[in-house]
C-alpha cells in the first residue's frame, strides 16, 4: 500500500484501499482452499476409483459410489434438519435473553405496576419453548 503512487492516496478514498486488500485477501484465501483441500481430494477419488475399477470392474465402483452416494444424501439431509432445530433453538434463546435483560433494566416499572409474576410466567414460556 506505501508503494502506490501519492496521486492515488489523493484521488481515492482509504475505503477504496481496504476494499481492494480485502478482496485481495478474499481471493488468497480461496485460491488456498482450492488447492490445499479441494483439488487433493478430487485428485484422490478420481485415482480412487480408477483403482476400484481397474482392479475389482465396474459393478462393484458402481456399488461403491451408489453407497457413497446415499450416505452423502442422508448426511446432508439430516444435517439440514438439524441445523434448522439448532437455528430455532438460538433464535429462541436470544429473545430469551433479550426479554430479560429488558426486564431487567425496567425493575422499576415492574415492581412500580406489581408485574413481577406476569414477567416470569412470560420469560419461563420462552423458555419453555427451548
Amino acid at each position: 500500500m506505501q508503494l502506490l503512487d501519492i496521486d492515488f492516496h489523493k484521488t481515492s478514498s482509504k475505503n477504496t484501499v481496504f476494499a481492494v486488500n480485502r478482496a485481495i485477501r478474499s481471493i488468497e484465501s480461496g485460491m488456498r482452499f482450492t488447492m490445499g483441500f479441494a483439488l487433493p481430494i478430487v485428485m484422490e477419488f478420481g485415482i480412487l476409483c480408477t483403482v476400484i475399477w481397474g482392479l475389482m470392474g465396474p459393478m462393484y465402483l458402481g456399488n461403491t459410489l451408489l453407497t457413497l452416494g446415499l450416505y452423502t444424501y442422508f448426511t446432508k439431509s439430516f444435517s439440514e434438519i438439524r441445523r434448522v432445530q439448532m437455528q430455532k433453538k438460538k433464535n429462541v434463546e436470544k429473545q430469551a435473553e433479550f426479554y430479560l435483560n429488558e426486564s431487567t433494566m425496567n425493575y422499576e416499572s415492574v415492581k412500580s405496576f406489581n408485574n413481577e409474576d406476569y414477567e416470569a410466567k412470560k420469560y419461563n414460556g420462552m423458555l419453555d419453548g427451548l
